[in-house]
């Protein structure tokens, strides 16, 4: 929801809330999500976004009998908070110029360049630990901390007052830390975990891992690149790395609605203007997704595939 489009404001601002769930299942093992998610947009020049996900996580996972570690393993159960909190600053360098200027930058009979830089910082897993049913002690909540870049440039049009991006490539590149901090102590046979925290973006350094690529300790650095056709058609491709080995490589693809409905309607398959037509365009969006993970390093993961259906209410 926008509130420019009810407040009088020198800016815009909006507000969004969405909904999302999944279940995954490996084998014995099952893990499952469900995530409300509320974020904050101002744009002014440049675009700033807060945004904050309650999560609630399950996990079903075997293991030993701490009563009988002779018998059959049992399964073991959890249920906990584990919400994730982000922010990201966007500069969209044409569209600056073009304010600044009081003139909008073209290249043609009504098609504008494109050009955005977008850093982003989040934290992910914000909660305690994790107590499984049956099981002796706790164990640390895997808490990460995400730092990351990206650039896109294309071009774009205006149609029916919003902005419509007719080809644009994406670059990104992200890196990960575990927070979480494990101690063992053993009295005599039996060991004892303590664990904690690290504070602020842990071991993380920007020049090194978002700049120059490199991984250093146990940082997880993420590569990606994107192709957006018309806001019809997303290709997507990347990678992540761990220290010296690539733990997965990823691809994928989506299409949406509002795209279609826009192709439609400028090629004149639609009248412009049928109101079935408008209120879709401006209140609702239909999203098809689907990726696959490769790995020659972790079987697990490999030819692991994802689809989703996301619906947006604007």
């Amino acid at each position: 929801m926008e509130f420019s489009n009810y407040l009088d404001l020198p800016f815009k601002a909006g507000i969004g809330v969405g909904y999302s769930g999944y279940r995954l299942r490996d084998g014995t093992s099952e893990q499952g999500s469900k995530d409300v998610a509320i974020g904050l947009g101002i744009d002014y020049f440049v675009r700033f976004g807060f945004g904050y996900t309650f999560r609630s996580l399950t996990s079903t996972v075997p293991g030993a009998n701490p009563q009988s570690p002779s018998s059959p393993p049992v399964m073991h159960n959890a249920k906990l908070p584990a919400d994730n909190l982000g922010a990201i600053f966007e500069i969209p360098v044409v569209g600056m110029i073009s304010k600044l200027n009081n003139r909008s930058v073209q290249i043609g009979d009504g098609i504008r360049p494109m050009f955005d830089i977008t850093v982003g910082a989040s934290d992910k897993n914000i909660g305690d630990e994790v107590n499984y049913s049956n099981a002796d002690q706790a164990l640390p909540l895997p808490r990460q901390s995400v730092l990351g870049w990206s650039l896109r440039g294309g071009v774009e049009t205006l149609q029916e007052g919003h902005d419509w991006h007719l080809l644009t490539l994406t670059r990104a590149r992200e890196a990960s830390d575990i927070l979480a901090t494990q101690t063992v102590l053993t009295a005599g046979t039996t060991a004892v975990y303590s664990f904690g925290y690290e504070k602020g973006f842990g071991i993380i350094q920007p020049l090194e891992n978002l700049v120059l690529g490199k991984t250093n300790g146990q940082i997880t650095l993420g590569r990606g690149w994107e192709i957006d056709a018309a806001d019809l058609l997303y290709l997507r491709w990347g990678s992540d790395t761990g220290p010296g080995e690539l733990i997965y490589s990823t691809s994928g693809w989506s299409v949406k609605l509002d795209g279609m409905l826009r192709l439609l309607t400028t090629g004149r398959i639609i009248p412009p203007g049928t109101p079935v037509i408008e209120f879709l365009t401006n209140h609702l969006d239909l999203e098809y997704s689907f990726a696959k993970y490769y790995s020659s390093v972790n079987q697990g993961i490999d030819w692991t595939k994802f689809s989703s259906l996301t619906l947006v209410v604007r």
